[in-house]
C-alpha cells in the first residue's frame, strides 16, 4: 500500500565453500606500473629533489638528480637518457629549466619533459605548453605527477 512500505526478499543460491590453508597466505604483488621509471630532476633546492626522491621511490622509480645547470649538464654528458626530465624553471640568472631542457633534448632525444615552478607568472603555465612540454605547480601534488608518468610511460 501507498505510505506503508515495502516488505521483499532475495533467493540467494549456496556454492561450495573453499578452504584455503590457514599456513599459506595469500601473497599479492602490488605494482604501481612506474617500477624502473628513469626519472632525471633538476631543482636548485635539495629539499624538493629530497621529497622528490621519496615519493617515486614509492612507486619504484629510480631519480636521479642534479641542483645545478652545470651538475646537470655533467650528468648529461655521462650518462644515458633517462625515460623523462623533471625540470625546475628557475635554476639562476644563466637559464631557465626550459632552456636547459631543451639542450638535454638535442643529446638524448625526444623524450618527456616536465616543467615544475612556484613562480608567481600566471602565462609560465601556458609558455612552457605552447613549447611542448607539461607544467606542474609547486608544491607538486602526487596524484598529478603520478598520472602524468603513468601517461609518459605509455608512449
Amino acid at each position: 500500500e501507498d505510505g506503508h512500505g515495502s516488505l521483499f526478499s532475495l533467493l540467494v543460491p549456496k556454492r561450495e565453500k573453499i578452504n584455503t590453508p590457514v599456513n599459506k597466505p595469500a601473497i599479492y604483488e602490488i605494482k604501481s606500473g612506474l617500477e624502473n621509471m628513469n626519472l632525471f630532476y633538476v631543482d636548485d633546492d635539495e629539499e624538493n629533489i629530497h621529497a622528490m626522491g621519496a615519493l617515486t621511490d614509492n612507486w619504484g622509480c629510480n631519480l636521479q638528480s642534479a641542483t645545478s645547470v652545470s651538475s646537470a649538464k655533467n650528468y648529461l654528458h655521462n650518462h644515458a637518457a633517462p625515460n623523462v626530465i623533471l625540470m625546475d624553471f628557475q635554476l639562476g640568472n644563466k637559464l631557465n629549466g626550459v632552456q636547459l631542457a631543451d639542450e638535454m633534448r638535442l643529446v638524448w632525444g625526444d623524450i618527456p619533459v616536465c616543467i615544475v615552478s612556484a613562480a608567481a607568472d600566471e602565462d609560465l603555465p601556458t609558455r612552457v605548453t605552447s613549447h611542448g612540454f607539461d607544467f606542474l605547480r609547486k608544491p607538486i601534488k602526487p596524484g598529478k605527477l603520478r598520472a602524468l608518468l603513468e601517461r609518459y610511460s605509455q608512449r
